[in-house]
């Protein structure tokens, strides 16, 4: 198919979409999950881990702040473990907003945030772990946040075998999105430059040719 569900809809690199895409295919599809649990997370234990929240609104008391949004946060009760993604695709981070999310002052607020949404029973000796998700492996302001490159999320789509499901339709072009990215030819000594600049197509647009 040429065109894309996520062209008809707009979505293009709009980077809360291919979030919430992550997030329902962690709660709905086995085989991702486990498989995102295990090349990326270095876990186990699918079961363990709750359904998957979607930009919280965490607030914190005296703050400047009125409320903070990182975009995916990922709960083990029983470890316990709190796994906090930020994904960007072509934008770069806010103003030492990884910094921010990895500060003391955050921690305690986003506990307090699971706590009271019964996401966590207690927060004695709760594992943190972070994560800066992007097209190209890029280290994020705070160094508590490890680089994750969208590469690790295609050869987990390469082990997952699609059916017709809309999940699956969904999956399968976000698998293509992320081939077309990663394999866009270099330049060749015939080509016209501009052209080659100006060639777009999904992902694969004028951020990736340049």
């Amino acid at each position: 198919m040429s065109e894309h569900i996520f062209e008809i809809l707009g979505i293009g690199s709009r980077e809360d979409s291919y979030t919430d895409l992550i997030a329902y295919a962690f709660n709905n599809n086995f085989e991702f999950k486990k498989n995102f649990l295990l090349h990326i997370l270095e876990e186990n234990q699918p079961s363990d881990w709750e359904k998957p929240i979607v930009r919280p609104s965490v607030f914190i008391k005296k703050s400047s702040r009125t409320k903070d949004m990182p975009d995916l946060i990922l709960i083990n009760k029983k470890i316990p473990k709190v796994i906090l993604i930020e994904n960007k695709i072509f934008s770069d981070e806010g103003w030492e907003q990884t910094k921010h999310y990895a500060s003391h002052e955050f921690k305690q607020a986003l506990v307090e945030y699971l706590k009271k949404n019964n996401m966590l029973l207690n927060d004695d000796q709760i594992q943190f772990v972070y994560y800066f998700l992007t097209l190209e492996g890029k280290k994020a302001a705070a160094e508590k946040f490890r680089p994750l490159s969208y590469c690790r999320i295609l050869e987990i789509l390469n082990d997952i075998k699609f059916g017709n499901s809309k999940l699956d339709i969904l999956l399968q072009e976000l698998k293509e999105r992320l081939e077309e990215y990663y394999q866009w030819p270099c330049p060749v000594e015939t080509d016209n430059v501009f052209s080659y600049l100006n060639k777009t197509q999904r992902l694969a647009n004028q951020y990736r040719t340049s």
